[in-house]
């Protein structure tokens, strides 16, 4: 038996039929709730319903605060909170879970495209399918469609092959001054492979020097890890300290990279990053010609080779000089 009475400015529907529990939907429009109660009773009736109760009723941004309280907030370090922070200020928010669709989304993908990266799109719309997944296999939300299912999402991109050139890491560390936090982070950054944040994380007290060793109790994917020392690394190390506890570089992860943007724009040094030492540090690792992939992987964090390999960049001079080795 189905039903629907106007509920102050909005229709109020209710279909009741034995074996299923009531179910009742507000509706802006008579004919959305005649829709769904039609749609309903015929489910219920040849004993197709699934019952969605679990999220009727309920937004996407009531599904962003769970996805953040159960999957984005509890991996240390990611950057996942803050983009659900970010789109739960954006109107689709307030939009019923049930009420998305792929064009939604779509039109999503298209306005930002016109306004970031392809790489930033396609974090925003693998949080969003990712979140409807789980929270239809894992968070008992029966019945829910995850309207990213098929819509396209932007390839990465190519990933960025800037190496140094000859001279600028001498012009860096001069120009920042060869005994301050920012020539020290840059040394370890191209010794280590290790990102800003991670440098900027560092406690003393996970800094082992006998061992050459810096173990990483929160990384950007979530799992710590240990970090072997070259003798260069430990030099730095010895500069810098040691000490038995407290912050290494003693600068936040800002502060670190206005520094550096600072002295490369003085020194007129182009399309460099900070993060590019991380390129350059996993390539120079690779041309050692002694570290198997799994090795340098061990060592820089990637969780995959795939990831490992959009990071690399060898120096065809470097491969050519193998080559000459081999050939002599």
């Amino acid at each position: 038996m189905a039903s629907i009475r106007k509920h102050g400015g909005s229709w109020q529907a209710r279909v009741r039929i034995k074996g299923y529990p009531q179910q009742t939907r507000t509706f802006d429009r008579k004919v959305d709730a005649q829709k769904w109660t039609n749609e309903t009773e015929a489910q219920m009736r040849n004993r197709r319903y699934v019952d969605t109760s679990a999220h009727a009723g309920k937004t996407l941004d009531d599904l962003l605060v769970l996805y953040d309280d159960r999957h984005a907030n509890a991996r240390k370090g990611h950057q996942h909170s803050a983009l659900v922070k970010m789109w739960r200020q954006d109107p689709i928010a307030r939009r019923g879970l049930d009420t998305l669709t792929a064009a939604d989304f779509v039109d999503i993908r298209e306005a930002r495209l016109k306004k970031v990266q392809p790489k930033t799109v396609r974090e925003d719309l693998l949080m969003f399918r990712h979140a409807f997944d789980l929270a239809r296999v894992e968070w008992g939300f029966n019945g829910l469609q995850n309207p990213l299912a098929d819509v396209r999402i932007p390839s990465a991109g190519k990933g960025r092959d800037r190496r140094l050139k000859p001279g600028e890491e001498k012009r860096l560390i001069a120009g920042a001054g060869p005994r301050s936090i920012l020539a020290a982070a840059i040394r370890l950054a191209l010794e280590t492979g290790m990102r800003r944040g991670e440098l900027v994380k560092l406690d003393w007290r996970y800094v082992d020097l006998d061992r050459h060793v810096v173990h990483l109790p929160e990384t950007k994917n979530g799992d710590p890890r240990d970090v072997p020392l070259s003798d260069e690394a430990v030099e730095v190390f010895l500069e810098l300290g040691p000490c038995d506890l407290g912050s290494v570089l003693g600068v936040s992860g800002d502060q670190l990279g206005k520094d550096f943007r600072e002295v490369r724009d003085r020194l007129g040094i182009k399309g460099l990053t900070f993060h590019d030492l991380r390129h350059e540090a996993t390539s120079r690792l690779y041309e050692l010609g002694t570290l198997s992939d799994m090795e340098v992987a061990h060592v820089t964090g990637h969780k995959t080779l795939q990831m490992l390999k959009r990071y690399t960049h060898l120096k065809a001079e470097k491969i050519a000089e193998k080559l000459r080795r081999k050939a002599s």
